[in-house]
């Protein structure tokens, strides 16, 4: 998968990059350096990308700031040496630019025509530009993804304007930065509308150049943790299309308190959850509770263009069974469907439903001795019940004839209530669902 990083250049002979750098196979070898465009693509030489400052075919980083990006997206990993970045199979295209408009709608067009499928981009330009936003829907209708940095000015992107990552396209993930604690950083902008997710920023230990290493902060490193996410998966999983890749970082962040409500997602980007959600097989929640639906999803790009898969579903409580999944469109070998689930203390195998009591492991499993394929997903049940009474204590009078309570469960289960007269001690009890 190659990552275009738009920034001051890399460091292309660091000793954790240098086996991750894209490497332009229509100018490599001797052709690199040959005087001749022998890919044809209208930039000489250009074996590692491109200097836009300078216009030459040396992205070589002086500043630091690229080189510290592409640590995060695809230093090296397993190799004894410094760091791990996101992603360890990666190419990481060089585009050098000092965040010119005219630099940035080059670097765009170059990584769209020349194979990237991830535009990393750590900077922000003075304001909106068309230009800038031609190419972002270039990219968007090419199916290339566009992670952006939030920006550093603790501000709320919603009413001050940030770009690029304040672009609306399909393609645009913004990234706000946390800290060890998974807390939004002080100087992290954020929107509840135009951030999309936030990612580690704060004391990042990265590379710089000359084959060193230290910390550093900013969404700047937040957006690299993103664009390499994302490659991950889309290697994980090459029939993925670009919203697929988006879908699966936005809905499986660990969503806390400090990111509600600053965040489109509500959270911090998981990686391990994101990979889980775009192979093999899995359910939408670790646990569920009765009455109300599982649904299974199954990916797998060698069952492409196969339309309906079965999955066996089974319950600790001695029930088993089938859900046909169906492909979603494109064909691509990605299945979805679902499964009541219903509470019962005895069940009954084969009817369209899954029947299970409190405590109750559910098990999803589905085999293709064909392909080798084995897959398995296990959630379980839980019928507890939390309830909060929200409205305080009252000493009613006598002409009363109704009274409301308000509270929240958090059980899809039938909720008993005793209404007393502490005086005649009389009573009266009603029942109510979790529709509050």
């Amino acid at each position: 998968i190659i990552v275009a990083l738009l920034d001051t250049g890399v460091d292309y002979n660091h000793e954790d990059l240098a086996r991750n750098v894209w490497l332009n196979p229509g100018e490599a070898g001797p052709l690199s350096t040959n005087g001749i465009d022998d890919d044809g693509n209208g930039y000489i030489d250009d074996f590692h990308g491109w200097d836009f400052v300078d216009n030459d075919n040396d992205p070589m980083d002086i500043n630091g700031h690229g080189t510290m990006c592409a640590g995060v997206i695809g230093a090296v990993g397993d190799n004894g040496v410094g760091i791990a970045g996101v992603c360890w199979d990666i190419q990481v295209m060089p585009l050098k630019t000092y965040f010119v408009v005219s630099e940035v709608v080059g670097a765009i067009r170059y990584a769209v025509r020349n194979g990237a499928r991830i535009l990393s981009n750590s900077y922000h330009i003075d304001a909106y530009s068309q230009s800038v936003a031609d190419m972002v829907t270039m990219a968007c209708s090419s199916g290339v993804l566009f992670v952006a940095s939030a920006g550093n000015d603790g501000a709320d992107n919603d009413i001050a304007d940030h770009y690029p990552s304040d672009y609306t396209n399909a393609n645009i993930i913004a990234v706000a930065a946390t800290t060890n604690t998974d807390q939004l950083a002080s100087f992290s902008n954020y929107g509840a509308q135009s951030v999309h997710l936030a990612a580690p920023g704060a004391d990042v230990l990265t590379t710089i150049p000359g084959s060193l290493y230290a910390p550093s902060g900013g969404t700047s490193l937040a957006a690299p943790h993103v664009a390499g996410a994302a490659a991950l998966l889309w290697g994980a999983n090459p029939a993925l299309r670009m919203e697929d890749v988006k879908a699966a970082l936005l809905e499986n962040v660990d969503t806390n308190a400090w990111l509600a409500g600053k965040t489109v997602a509500g959270g911090r980007l998981n990686v391990a959850r994101a990979l889980n959600r775009v192979v093999g097989l899995n359910m939408d929640k670790a646990e569920y509770f009765v009455n109300s639906w599982i649904t299974l999803s199954l990916v797998n790009s060698n069952l492409a263009n196969t339309h309906t898969q079965t999955i066996q579903v089974s319950a600790t409580s001695g029930d088993l069974e089938s859900v046909t999944l169906t492909e979603v469109s494109g064909n691509v070998g990605s299945f979805t469907g679902q499964l009541w689930l219903a509470g019962a203390t005895v069940a009954t195998n084969a009817n369209g439903r899954l029947e299970a009591m409190q405590g109750t492991v559910i098990t999803g499993r589905f085999i293709n001795s064909g392909l080798g394929i084995t897959n398995t997903a296990v959630a379980w049940v839980n019928h507890s019940l939390r309830l909060v009474i929200t409205t305080p204590p009252q000493v009613l009078p006598a002409t009363t004839t109704s009274v409301q309570i308000a509270g929240v469960n958090n059980g899809n289960v039938w909720v008993g209530m005793v209404i007393s007269n502490a005086l005649t001690g009389q009573s009266l009890s009603f029942a109510a669902t979790n529709n509050w």
